[in-house]
C-alpha cells in the first residue's frame, strides 16, 4: 500500500509538475531594515556599486572622482582608487575578476 501511494504521488508530480516556491512580488525583493552595514566614505553622490565575481569585495564609484573598495562581509573599507579628474560614472569587473 505504501508503495502504491508513493507511485501515485510520483505520477501526480509528473503530470502537474514538481512543487515550486510561491512567486514573490517585486516589493519583497527589496531588503528590509535593519541594515547590516552603513558604508560611508564618498563625499558626493554614488553612481554605481558592483560586486566582485569571486571574492567578498564590493566596489563603488562616485561623483567625487573616486572609486572605493569595500569588504562586504565585514563592512570594512579597503582602499580608495584615485586619479580621475571628473566623476566616475561606470565601473565593471572582467568575467574572472582580475581587472576593474
Amino acid at each position: 500500500m505504501e508503495l502504491e501511494s508513493k507511485l501515485s504521488e510520483a505520477q501526480k508530480e509528473f503530470i502537474e509538475g514538481a512543487p515550486t516556491r510561491a512567486k514573490r512580488t517585486p516589493a519583497e525583493w527589496i531588503p528590509r531594515p535593519p541594515e547590516k552595514f552603513c558604508l560611508t566614505g564618498h563625499r558626493a553622490t554614488i553612481t554605481k556599486v558592483i560586486f566582485h565575481p569571486v571574492f567578498s569585495l564590493m566596489v563603488s564609484s562616485s561623483e567625487d572622482a573616486t572609486i572605493k573598495v569595500w569588504d562586504f562581509e565585514s563592512g570594512e573599507y579597503e582602499r580608495t582608487l584615485k586619479g580621475h579628474t571628473d566623476s566616475v560614472q561606470d565601473i565593471a569587473f572582467d568575467h574572472h575578476g582580475k581587472l576593474l
